[in-house]
Order: structure tokens, then sequence, then C-alpha cells
């Protein structure tokens, strides 16, 4: 039985027209041994905008390619999905299968808020808005949550 040994490159960066992970990896495609096969595949690169979106499409990325190199299946958000892009992959919805997830925001009691963050709240929640915000953030330690 033939292995399948993944090697994985970032692509370039920053302005560089190479990333030397990347052409380490791809120099190694295809190369075979006793019972084993390179397979290289470029992983994209976030340079100075590491947000929690951005990691997760990085993760994304890698679980990807191991369903792609046919070692399995894998679970994603499904943004990180592109039906062009990963042409090879299918997306079965399986949200019904996790149920709701509940995600919490925590405000300093008093503190100011600025407009963009009230438009957060209200993006994250549809049912709040800014005048039941702050009712709830002059509220009693024992009833500001909302």
């Amino acid at each position: 039985m033939t292995k399948t040994v993944l090697l994985t490159g970032f692509e370039p960066f920053n302005g560089a027209a190479i990333n030397p992970s990347w052409e380490a990896a791809r120099a190694l495609d295809g190369w075979s041994g006793p019972g084993f096969t390179v397979v290289a595949r470029q992983l994209p690169c976030v340079f100075g905008g590491a947000n929690l979106a951005l990691l997760e499409a990085i993760d994304a990325d890698v679980i990807k390619t191991y369903v792609e190199l046919g070692m399995g299946i894998g679970i994603i958000a499904g943004m990180a999905f592109d039906p062009e892009r990963d042409r090879n992959l299918r997306a079965i919805p399986v949200g019904h299968l996790f149920g709701m997830n509940v995600s919490r925001v925590a405000v300093k009691q008093g503190a100011y808020l600025r407009s963009y963050i009230y438009t957060f709240i209200e993006l994250l929640a549809p049912t709040l808005n800014r005048k039941m915000v702050e009712s709830a953030m002059r509220g009693t330690s024992d009833n500001y949550e909302l």
C-alpha cells in the first residue's frame, strides 16, 4: 500500500515573487520512494492581518487539502468553502447536526461605547438596539444582562 506524504508550503506574501517554503515543497511534488508518494499543496499566507476569521480560513485550507488527497472528510465553516476554488470537493450542509451555537459579548458596565460597537451588537443580535443596550448598562449588577 502506497502512503501519501503531504508537503505544504505557503504562497508568496508581502510583494515577494516566490516563497521558499512553497518552492521546496513544489520541487518534491510527485517524488516517490518505497511505499510513499509526495504530494505538495500551496497554502494561503495572510501577512499582517491575522484575525480569527483568516486564521480559521488557513485551518480550513489545511483540512480541505487533506480531504482532497482522499485522507478523510472534513468539517469546515460554510464561509471557508468556495465552489469555484474548491472544485474537487463537495459541500454538504450539516448545521442541523450541531444545533444552535451561543455567543456572548461582554462590555464593561458604565463604559462609553462608540457607535460601531452598538452596530456590531445589533448585527450579532438583531433583536437588540442601542436603547436596550444603554438601558441594560445602566442597570444594577443583578439585572444588566440581555
